[in-house]
């Protein structure tokens, strides 16, 4: 009973969806007020068949800070034959909803070789062992493969689907109102038995005017000139591969990494990189006029989406803090160390702080107390013991390196 009010729920879901998004023009932009799906990745990135990956969606809406989504995940046998003849990629099949919502208290089906694969944060996709049982153990095609297909419906709001029936059918009404936001993205992962198997890139670290960005630390930027950026990979990330040209000959590849950039506000130029062509970026911040306000409390994200030219994907997401220049310098007279690594700063002015960073690492969580004016913050999970230099980072855009240093002792 369990099983089919959630298939339920979910076949009612898919529909609501693709009504939703049947007529909505694709506008890209780098600007994210909204529910935006900017990122789907499959661990590995590559499958062979039999193979299981885990996927992994990066689902973000400023527009509602710190509430959930909710996510439901449709997979897609793939066509061993590389024929496109996917029930993901039958317009017929998903373009009506009809045909996935079931009727009065029909068991939900679905198109054969389409499957619901996860919910949430919690999906897999799965080959088949035998896809490629009727090809010949020599044919080409296992090599060169096929694609598996995904479908991500992502629903701005948090769904129980063991919510009394009444609850749920009002919240679906919402969400075929357009009241409730809702977007569906298509992903394709490689399916062969080539190899090595693509692999999803390595990032690495984010330059500032040239100078890295330590871990976990908020990228401070003027309002009044752009910022340059750059990211950057290790070596391995850059894969090399053959590929079996039309006329049969094999070439030998070196993939290329590109990488998009989306913001809360400001915009990039340009919008897309490839690493290391010397392309420059620049990232303008909102100048606080009426067309670019400052945004509330002056903070925002920023995230890159990098893809490789064989599909694979990472991202990452980096919080953005506008300079005051107005706000008084922070000065920490004393730290201390308290229980389960709480680090606490002593000293004037400590609203001021942006964040602190220990050993190269920014702490993480942290924040401003009035009621003790104290800053507090918690040390990085796994900061091996030592003395480490302790830099303190301004609102204002300035830095103080203290003359104390912080002790990490043996655990």
């Amino acid at each position: 009973m369990r099983r089919h009010t959630l298939m339920a729920l979910m076949m009612a879901l898919v529909g609501l969806v693709l009504l939703s998004a049947c007529d909505e023009e694709f506008k890209p932009e780098t600007e994210v007020a909204g529910l935006r799906v900017l990122g789907l990745r499959a661990s590995p990135a590559e499958l062979a068949p039999g193979q299981t990956a885990a996927l992994s969606a990066l689902v973000v809406d400023p527009a509602r800070p710190g509430q959930k989504n909710t996510l439901l995940w449709i997979g897609c046998d793939p066509d061993p034959l590389g024929l496109g003849r996917s029930a993901c990629s039958d317009t017929s099949v998903l373009g009506d909803p009809t045909k996935l919502v079931p009727a009065g208290d029909e068991t939900p089906q679905l198109p054969p070789g389409v499957s619901v694969i996860g919910f949430n944060e919690q999906a897999a996709y799965t080959v088949p062992a035998d896809l490629f049982a009727q090809l010949a153990a020599t044919d080409a095609r296992r090599k060169t493969g096929t694609v598996g297909q995904v479908l991500l419906f992502a629903i701005g709001a948090e769904v129980n689907p063991l919510a009394p029936r009444e609850e749920l059918d009002a919240l679906l009404d919402k969400v075929r109102s357009r009241e409730i936001p809702s977007v569906i993205t298509l992903f394709r992962l490689r399916v062969s038995e080539d190899l090595p198997p693509n692999t999803n890139p390595e990032l690495g670290e984010l330059l500032v005017n040239g100078e890295p960005l330590a871990p976990g630390a908020t990228l401070r930027l003027a309002s009044d000139k752009p910022t340059p950026l750059e990211l950057t990979a290790p070596d391995p990330a850059f894969e090399t591969y053959t590929q079996v040209a039309p006329d049969g000959t094999v070439e030998t590849k070196t993939e290329q990494l590109i990488s998009a950039w989306y913001s809360t506000s400001g915009r990039f130029e340009p919008e897309r990189v490839v690493l290391r062509t010397g392309t420059p970026l620049e990232f303008r911040p909102p100048d606080g006029t009426k067309l670019q306000p400052f945004p509330e409390n002056r903070g925002g994200t920023l995230w890159t989406v990098v893809r490789d030219t064989r599909g694979a994907q990472s991202w990452k997401e980096v919080p953005f803090y506008l300079c005051d220049e107005r706000l008084p310098a922070p000065k920490v007279t004393s730290i201390e160390t308290q229980s389960e690594g709480l680090v606490v700063l002593h000293g004037e002015n400590l609203s001021s702080v942006l964040d602190v960073v220990v050993g190269g690492r920014a702490l993480e969580r942290g924040a401003y107390s009035p009621v003790r004016g104290t800053y507090e913050a918690l040390l990085p999970t796994g900061t091996p013991s030592g003395e480490y230099e302790v830099v303190v980072r301004g609102k204002h855009c300035r830095d103080e390196t203290l003359a104390q240093r912080y002790t990490v002792p043996e655990s």
